[in-house]
């Protein structure tokens, strides 16, 4: 799947591989996460959209989780299987909102953190994916979803341009287009050298809770609790970001 401007589901995660590990490591609560992962899975299989190099899996899987991860860039997915103990992650190169070969009723969790659901470009992306997560859920398993909570848009589509750091062989920038009217972010790296340029793009369609809770109504998925973090942090509408808690409703006939 690819937008208008060639970007695909592929483009970031190829474009951020090689440094996704030392740019984002530690960008948001890894023990939180897994615990909460843990807890909430019982036992069950944990499917991860958007397994990237495995800064979540991995730990899952070391702690025991027998764990699924898909990804639709094979560069993230390589840096993935050089890592110790990848071999316990069952691992799926594909697009997230389609979920290709992944089985009905397999999973009992499946979650997406740090932003990852608004890497899908579009809503009809991410309604997508909704509508398959909810398909590959067990009755009663359920669907987690970290992500940022949109600042107020501006009245017209607007661009910024930010120095990140400057050195003597070397600069870093980073480039930012926001459409309110698409709810889009498109970005690009820049970094410049004496060796030449080479541009990371990224691109977040992005959503508020209430546009996610309306997707996830559509295919089944009734919201089960809301936090400010992975700790039980209580939200604040007001605040950065939200993890979101997904149940599905057993169908006609199913068992809860």
């Amino acid at each position: 799947m690819h937008d208008e401007a060639g970007y695909t589901t592929a483009t970031y995660g190829d474009a951020f591989a090689d440094v996704y590990d030392d740019w984002y490591g530690a960008i948001s609560d890894l023990d939180g996460t897994v615990d909460s992962i843990l807890e909430l899975a019982g036992g069950r299989r944990v499917l991860e959209l958007g397994v990237g190099t495995g800064r979540i899996a991995l730990p899952l899987a070391r702690r025991g989780s027998s764990i699924t991860g898909i990804d639709a860039s094979a560069a993230m997915l390589a840096v993935l299987r050089t890592k110790p103990d990848s071999e316990a992650v069952e691992v799926l190169e594909g697009d997230m909102s389609e979920l290709p070969d992944v089985p009905p009723s397999a999973f009992g969790v499946a979650f997406a953190t740090f932003n990852t659901l608004f890497n899908l470009p579009s809503e009809a992306a991410q309604r997508r994916c909704f509508e398959r997560v909810a398909q590959v859920l067990e009755p009663g398993g359920h669907f987690v979803v970290e992500a940022f909570l949109p600042s107020d848009p501006p009245a017209t589509p607007e661009g910024r341009l930010d120095v990140r750091s400057v050195e003597v062989d070397r600069v870093h920038l980073t480039a930012t287009w926001r459409d309110p009217h698409s709810q889009t972010v498109r970005g690009q790296h820049i970094e410049m050298s004496a060796a030449g340029t080479r541009l990371r793009p990224w691109l977040l369609r992005y959503a508020s809770p209430e546009q996610l809770d309306a997707l996830a109504a559509d295919v089944g998925l009734e919201l089960s609790t809301r936090h400010g973090g992975w700790r039980g942090e209580p939200f604040d509408p007001l605040g950065t970001r939200h993890v979101s808690i997904y149940r599905r409703r057993p169908r006609t006939g199913e068992t809860p």
